[in-house]
């Protein structure tokens, strides 16, 4: 059987979910993947923006779903199709990792932040310092963390930062180093930032390293607290992230940070006015 990118090897209508859950062979709420394993290439199927999406064997299936419910803002579906689907099952590795962010996704859209923080913490935390299962996965959820909280809190960052700074010297694939620069802003590490600004200038002359200078400008700006700057950059930058990877659902971060740089810049400016008319 081969999966499509309209059915995903997930019956998604909201009416047959109870039928889906209750399969008797199938506890879990994957209804069509039954016998072998699907046929699927990640370039066979595509979020809504167009990137390849990991779609090999059941992982991939659910994978796929979760997707298609984020792209089509059918998030209470998606959390909770997928939470009964994670609760049958563990795994390890990259791409289980990646499905439990998708999960705290979920969580977080419905605000259920605490319930996200658990998660990384129970499923992303423990791949980010012992190996590189976690990247991108826990910069990214980390930053969403952060900008979801319902108040300041010291997020566990040790472990995301000390892989970031371990991978930045050999990484090759720009989007990865957009998430390690990520880590590095997340615990204003200022220094480090800087240092990588001033050797960006070896990527100059093609477009990824373009837009991962001016991003790391963003960043560098936001972790420094100089929110208009940033908003600068990232006006300039986020629009073309995709061009360097990333599915939509992952990119969405980078407009949230667009958007909170904006909101800081202006909430700064009003503080300034009330004082210069008080």
């Amino acid at each position: 059987m081969t999966l499509t990118s309209e059915t995903a090897g997930i019956d998604t209508d909201p009416a047959r979910e109870e039928n889906i859950m209750s399969a008797p062979s199938l506890p879990q709420p994957v209804r069509h993947l039954v016998g072998q394993p699907p046929s699927v290439t990640t370039a066979s199927i595509r979020d809504a923006g167009g990137y390849a999406l990991y779609a090999e064997g059941d992982l991939g299936a659910i994978h796929v779903f979760a997707h298609r419910m984020l792209d089509e803002g059918r998030i209470r579906l998606g959390h909770r199709v997928l939470g009964r689907w994670l609760a049958h099952r563990s795994g390890r590795g990259h791409h289980w990792v990646h499905v439990q962010w998708h999960m705290a996704i979920f969580d977080l859209e419905l605000n259920r932040w605490q319930e996200a923080l658990a998660r990384f913490q129970r499923h992303v935390q423990p791949y980010a310092f012992a190996t590189d299962d976690a990247l991108p996965d826990a910069p990214s959820l980390l930053w969403r963390l952060r900008l979801a909280a319902p108040s300041w809190i010291d997020l566990p960052w040790h472990e995301a930062y000390e892989t970031a700074r371990r991978c930045m010297r050999r990484t090759r694939d720009p989007y990865v180093q957009l998430h390690n620069l990520l880590a590095l802003a997340g615990v204003g590490d200022l220094a480090s930032l800087d240092r990588w600004l001033v050797d960006a200038p070896s990527l100059d002359g093609n477009h990824a390293g373009s837009l991962l200078w001016s991003m790391a400008q963003g960043l560098r700006a936001y972790a420094a607290g100089a929110y208009a700057q940033a908003a600068l950059h990232f006006g300039e930058a986020v629009p073309r992230i995709a061009l360097i990877g990333g599915s939509r659902a992952q990119n969405s971060l980078f407009e949230r940070l667009h958007e909170s740089a904006i909101e800081h810049a202006e909430a700064t400016l009003q503080f300034h006015n009330d004082r210069l008319a008080a």
